[in-house]
């Protein structure tokens, strides 16, 4: 009995190791996820990718030879692992490295699929605007008996945007951002705002492309055809991720109706700011004229790169906008905002472009004086517009006050009261001009005065001459001192 005893035991023994061993070699055959090493393995991905507009084309394994998809697992015991699925021969295989994936239940996942990306290697993709990117930040994962299955809806996770025009119209497009690469290992991407060259097609649209505003304050664009540029500034809701959008290109239509324009037109809250584009050239800034003060002499050529020039100096109302209060004299809304020190307009300019994501400065002495003749489209005027004082400039015989800007006639560019309401203040330094010819000058490197360009209320008419020069401390305020902005 006694042997019969141990003998039941011995085989209970043998029995339960074998157990044992049975269950050893199913976990062996899973891979080992072991933290820093890669591991390859099939997977099943069951995944809808809604194309724009809410159109479902791809589900099942639609996919096109090389596809790639990027992974953000959660690991066993917390954290996370990443992995990359590449398709090829009608299935997909799974490469994973790092983390410990969870075994035997579903379990959450992120996933990236980038539509016209190049594999830059097997964590990173590289990205052009015309990529389109798929998400699931709430995709499920099964890794069981060796495979892993995926199942995710995918869903466009910008705007895309095409111009219609007429067939082989070149553009450049400036103030659109895009990926341009997305690493998987930290699942993070680099953004590119370079100028982009779009083509129309036979079709009469360019191609897609995809991403969004670079400036998200302004929401502008600017596309450039056939040598000029057009400006368009956009709501904040007017790119919906998901949803197409085509613009008429401005050199197709009339440029009103398709809402582009030459000049910058801006709302700073309610207040509009527009500025007129100068085109680049080349002019004689000064005079050799004998009744000129000295510091306009000698004339010597000056070139200047295109810029574009406030249309009126800035007003008491943008002023206020801007600044919550108003240090002018003689108040009015409409009217331009006096008593502001050199200093003060680098204050308003820092809040201004703080608010808007752009570069305002206030013109060079040579930018102002160009635009003032007129740029290329210069008359030859001894005033900002006329030969006329009256006809262009408030002075000291028909007015004793500052008044409403933009109320005389405008010179041959579009600007108004640079012949005078306000003197305004010039980004340079007072010094004396040389005679050589210069590019695009900014004036002495240091002084003691800022130039102050232009004539006012209270001057009488040599003072209201384009060349006319003055200059005083960059702290010091008067109620005829004002400005208007710049931008390039």
């Amino acid at each position: 009995m006694t042997k019969n005893k141990y003998s039941v035991y011995t085989a209970l023994i043998l029995i339960l190791a074998s157990v044992l061993t049975v269950g050893c070699s199913q976990d062996e055959s899973e891979p080992a996820w072991t933290s820093g090493k890669s591991i390859t393995v099939p997977m099943k991905m069951n995944a809808s990718a809604p194309t724009f507009d809410g159109t479902a084309t791809r589900s099942g394994y639609n996919w096109a030879e090389g596809s790639r998809i990027y992974f953000k697992f959660d690991a066993d015991g917390g954290g996370s692992a990443y992995g990359t699925g590449v398709y090829s021969a009608g299935s997909w295989t799974l490469t994973c490295t790092a983390g410990t994936l969870v075994t035997g239940r579903d379990t959450h996942c992120q996933v990236w699929f980038f539509e016209g990306a190049t594999a830059t290697d097997v964590n990173v993709a590289t990205l052009a605007p015309t990529t389109c990117t798929y998400v699931d930040t709430a995709a499920k994962y099964l890794f069981l008996s060796n495979e892993i299955t995926v199942d995710a809806s995918l869903k466009p996770e910008q705007a895309r945007l095409r111009f219609q025009g007429i067939s082989g119209t070149t553009l450049t497009l400036r103030g659109w951002e895009h990926n341009s690469t997305f690493t998987g290992a930290d699942w993070t991407y680099t953004t590119s705002s370079a100028d982009l060259s779009l083509t129309v097609g036979a079709d009469g649209y360019t191609p897609y492309i995809y991403g969004g505003f670079a400036n998200t304050k302004t929401y502008e664009l600017e596309a450039e055809v056939g040598g000029t540029s057009y400006f368009r500034t956009f709501s904040a809701t007017t790119l919906t991720a998901g949803k197409s959008h085509a613009l008429n290109l401005p050199a197709t239509e009339n440029i009103s109706e398709a809402k582009w324009h030459q000049q910058r037109i801006y709302s700073i809250g309610d207040t509009p700011l527009k500025l007129i584009r100068v085109d680049g050239g080349t002019f004689q800034m000064g005079s050799n004229d004998v009744a000129a003060n000295d510091n306009r002499r000698p004339a010597h050529n000056v070139t200047l790169s295109t810029y574009y020039i406030g249309e009126t100096e800035v007003t008491q109302a943008l002023w206020e906008t801007v600044m919550g209060s108003n240090p002018s004299t003689y108040q009015s809304a409409n009217n331009p905002v006096d008593n502001v020190s050199w200093d003060d307009c680098q204050t308003f300019i820092t809040a201004l472009n703080e608010r808007t994501g752009l570069r305002f400065r206030l013109p060079t002495e040579a930018e102002w004086e160009f635009a003032a003749r007129g740029g290329n489209k210069s008359q030859g005027y001894t005033y900002a517009g006329s030969n006329d004082i009256s006809e262009v400039s408030w002075y000291v015989w028909n007015t004793d006050s500052s008044q409403p800007v933009a109320s005389l006639k405008a010179n041959e560019l579009g600007l108004y009261d640079m012949s005078g309401n306000l003197v305004e203040w010039v980004a340079d330094w007072m010094g004396s001009y040389g005679s050589s010819d210069v590019t695009n000058p900014t004036g002495p490197a240091s002084g003691t005065e800022r130039v102050l360009r232009g004539g006012c209320y209270n001057n009488t008419s040599s003072f209201h001459e384009v060349t006319y020069r003055t200059s005083s401390y960059p702290n010091s305020r008067d109620f005829i001192y004002g400005f208007r902005l710049c931008l390039k």
